[in-house]
């Protein structure tokens, strides 16, 4: 996962969202519209229109592969327990 540091602290998850997603990017808390999300690894910030959350993972995949690979297994996992109730 996304390494603390005083800077990923001050991210937050978007408002209303359950996505995993949110383990690896944030918005600064004073981004109260929410318009630019950081990656918390490498403090890039990525593109991402109406909620979607397929840069996020585009990004994940092709700069931080452990990070990817670790939230497959999470959306994985997570599947699984919705299947299961």
């Amino acid at each position: 996962m996304a390494e603390g540091g005083a800077e990923s602290e001050e991210l937050v998850a978007k408002r209303g969202s359950s996505s995993i997603i949110w383990n690896w990017f944030g918005y600064d808390k004073s981004d109260m519209e929410q318009t630019s999300a950081l990656c918390r690894v490498c403090k890039k910030t990525v593109i991402s229109k109406g909620g979607n959350t397929t840069n996020f993972f585009h990004h994940l995949k092709h700069q931080h592969k452990p990070e990817y690979d670790e939230s497959l297994k999470m959306r994985t996992d997570a599947a699984k327990a919705t299947a299961s109730t």
